[in-house]
């Protein structure tokens, strides 16, 4: 099984018990964030998956370039890092840091990876659904994908953006649910 998960933050969550449950049948494991110090977290708490774990340090987004990533000053694993400012702002983080990353959409990622990806864990602080509307679906069969949708028309917001995620995951045959409270799931029907 090849899983990604892109916004590992502090790795104490659902995923890092999916992938320690499922450990002998993970061939291949993406980590992704933009956060130096939550990909060296990774690699720690990773390490029991040895050469088939791939941290990967950079951001996500819905285009390809060098981008402006912001966090809480003195926070530098923080769960509310974004490349939206306002995301943070937004969640009373009053003063704030930033640096210069490069950035990938999803499909360049998934190149990178042949397409061969079974499952995608998304959590990027507010742009979840924007980068997954720009994710090639005819190319990219991800059997499951959860992504965090309480964003997804800015923070606090779910709209017309969620709401044309939904009708493309229905188009390409996802069946979609509550994975939690801020989170959907989509399961590709074959």
């Amino acid at each position: 099984m090849n899983v990604i998960q892109i916004g590992c933050n502090n790795c104490d969550d659902h995923v890092f018990d999916f992938i320690l449950k499922n450990k002998d049948e993970i061939k291949l494991f993406v980590v992704v964030d933009a956060l130096p110090n939550c990909i060296v977290t990774a690699k720690e708490k990773y390490s029991f998956l040895g050469k088939k774990l791939h941290p990967l340090n950079c951001a996500i987004s819905a285009t390809n370039g060098v981008l402006e990533f912001f966090y809480p000053q003195s926070d530098e694993k923080s769960p509310h890092a974004s490349l939206s400012k306002n995301h943070l702002i937004n969640h009373r983080h009053k003063t704030l840091d930033s640096f210069f990353i490069p950035s990938l959409n999803l499909n360049s990622l998934l190149d990178s990876y042949k397409n061969l990806i079974d499952r995608l864990y998304i959590d990027i602080e507010g742009l979840d659904v924007e980068a997954l509307l720009s994710l090639d679906f005819e190319k990219n069969k991800i059997k499951y994908i959860e992504y965090e949708f309480t964003h997804s028309d800015g923070s606090f917001s779910v709209g017309e953006k969620h709401d044309a995620l939904l009708k493309k995951f229905c188009k390409y045959n996802y069946v979609l649910s509550a994975a939690s409270e801020n989170n959907m799931k989509a399961e590709l029907k074959f």
